[in-house]
């Protein structure tokens, strides 16, 4: 959980894999990015508290995994950039304005 406000709770750069995890993000702008590598979420609940925040976003070149996860109480759950790819496997995105946003070119 994040003590303080702040912009970005985690940022990846590289391959990891993250299992049975709470990110409590409620004070931050947003709960994780993903620059590069491949990021493995497996039975995790992301959760915000801000209308205005992001869950994840994924940015070009990287890829996010997601398997029996939750992502809740976003302004916006999940955001792909217009290279970035995302595999979703039984997760819910609730409590969010909007869902996934998708940026083309």
């Amino acid at each position: 959980m994040a003590r303080d406000a702040g912009n970005v709770l985690l940022d990846w750069s590289a391959d990891v894999t993250l299992e049975n995890l709470t990110v409590d993000a409620h004070s931050m702008q947003m709960a994780m990015s993903i620059r590069n590598g491949t990021v493995r979420l497996q039975n995790c609940r992301i959760v915000g508290g801000n209308a205005c925040s992001t869950g994840i976003l994924v940015l070009k070149g990287g890829y996010l995994e997601a398997q029996s996860c939750e992502f809740v109480n976003f302004g916006i759950g999940l955001v792909l950039d217009h290279a970035a790819q995302a595999s979703l496997k039984d997760c819910n995105i609730t409590s969010c304005n909007i869902g996934i946003k998708v940026s083309m070119l």
